[in-house]
């Protein structure tokens, strides 16, 4: 078997071959088909020619609570790899086994689960994305399909459930309303689930929000109180520094007047002017002498007749 693939240049393919024998096309681009085919509706007339319109137009399974339900299926695909399809299944069973597979593996899902459970799950809306453990059983064919149909080069893109009846009506109403009922709930349940997420999301929001404000006053605050130490200890090593000097400064005067003792005791007399500039000295007549003699009154005597050059005048003789 030699499988061509048209050129992708748009060129013709040109068979010389006397011996070549021509088999037709078949197509790698996407198809859709609704299964039950007519094939098969045909081939349940011709079994059953009594068969239901429904039995006719529905592929029928059993639940696992015996109900018969019936189920038309909407199933989009292509051909992945001709050399593997068509080797493995041959240019006319390519179609009926994508019908088997399909209706193989819902057959299976639907028996394993009951009605209500069927009916519920092909009414659900809620995405597995979002919830992986709200799986339905279209998903789970749809998986299954995929995974099977991948072994024989075709490519499984869609599969939905079209009609999914139960047979019997009367128990049809009633679990249709359960199912109605039971989807409100789930709806709801989801909704105060999402609810709750976002109210637990701004809650973190707002506790996050506040903690930044508490941190950001904290090193605030921190800042401030570095700021102040900083302050005080300069001011303290400023103290420290003028201390320093002060005390080397009083070491160098006193190396001064170890060494010079006349300074020393210049720096006493003025200071002991300092201290008698404004007082009253009071001299009997008995300490007279020895006052003219003391080393005071003679600094004073300076002292007046530097104020008098100054002054231009004077000075007054010291009288006893």
């Amino acid at each position: 078997m030699d499988i061509r693939v048209p050129p992708k240049d748009g060129k013709p393919i040109l068979i010389d071959s006397s011996t070549h024998n021509f088999e037709g096309f078949i197509s790698t681009s996407l198809q859709t088909f609704l299964f039950p085919s007519e094939e098969t509706k045909a081939q349940v007339i011709k079994d059953n020619p009594r068969a239901s319109p429904d039995e006719r137009n529905m592929k029928i399974f059993q639940t696992r609570d015996s109900l018969r339900v019936g189920v038309v299926l909407v199933v989009a695909f292509k051909i992945r790899d001709p050399d593997i399809a068509l080797t493995k299944l041959g240019k006319e069973g390519i179609f009926p086994h994508i019908e088997n597979i399909a209706f193989a593996d819902m057959g299976k899902a639907i028996q394993a689960n009951s009605a209500q459970e069927v009916l519920f799950s092909s009414q659900s809306k809620i995405d597995p994305l979002q919830d992986p453990s709200s799986l339905t059983i279209q998903d789970s064919v749809r998986k299954h399909l995929a995974r099977d149909l991948e072994e024989y080069g075709i490519e499984l893109l869609r599969l939905n459930i079209e009609t999914l009846k139960v047979l019997d009506e009367e128990i049809a109403k009633k679990l249709s309303g359960q199912s109605v009922t039971s989807a409100e709930f789930t709806t709801k349940q989801a909704t105060l689930v999402k609810e709750y997420d976002i109210k637990t999301t701004e809650a973190r929001m707002r506790a996050e929000t506040e903690n930044i404000a508490v941190e950001q006053r904290n090193q605030a605050m921190l800042a401030e109180a570095q700021a102040k130490f900083e302050k005080s200890k300069r001011e303290a090593d400023a103290l420290i520094i003028a201390s320093e000097a002060q005390r080397k400064a009083s070491e160098m005067q006193g190396e001064v007047f170890n060494k010079y003792p006349m300074l020393f005791e210049l720096e006493m007399a003025k200071v002991k002017a300092q201290a008698l500039r404004n007082t009253t000295i009071y001299i009997t007549p008995q300490d007279m002498g020895n006052f003219f003699n003391s080393p005071m009154a003679i600094f004073s005597a300076m002292s007046n007749n530097n104020n008098s050059d100054q002054k231009g005048g004077t000075a007054a003789p010291v009288r006893k």
